[in-house]
């Protein structure tokens, strides 16, 4: 994981070696780059693990699929009103019912961009 710097390994290790295979252009991707950044991918793994924890929709272990738009898919937990669902297409397509909860990209509407996911009650 790229943690901190300008340059590889990123604080990854001080140890002396081959750093190569790191591309220079995760500098974007450190830790310390997505800190503050509310839009991060970091923020959004730390959002969805507080959510998981806090919000009891995340409980139960099975998943059941149910009916999608072409290159979606959607699942939600049996026993709970949580709905998971991803738009791979490269239109928007509509939003299950429900309120977002999290989403991997931002959603207006209620439509769910494409190369998105979004966690609903």
């Amino acid at each position: 994981m790229p943690w901190e710097g300008e340059k590889p390994p990123f604080g990854f290790s001080e140890a002396s070696g081959d750093w190569s295979s790191i591309p220079a252009d995760w500098a974007a991707f450190t830790v310390e780059a997505q800190l503050e950044d509310e839009q991060s991918t970091l923020s959004l793994y730390r959002h969805a693990l507080e959510t998981r924890i806090s919000h009891p929709a995340f409980t139960g272990d099975e998943v059941e699929w149910f009916g999608a738009p072409e290159d979606c898919f959607a699942f939600r937990r049996v026993g709970s009103d949580l709905i998971c669902a991803l738009n791979t297409s490269a239109a928007p397509v509509p939003l299950p019912p429900g309120e977002v909860l999290l989403s991997s990209r931002p959603v207006e509407g209620d439509e769910l961009p494409p190369g998105t996911a979004a966690w609903l009650v």
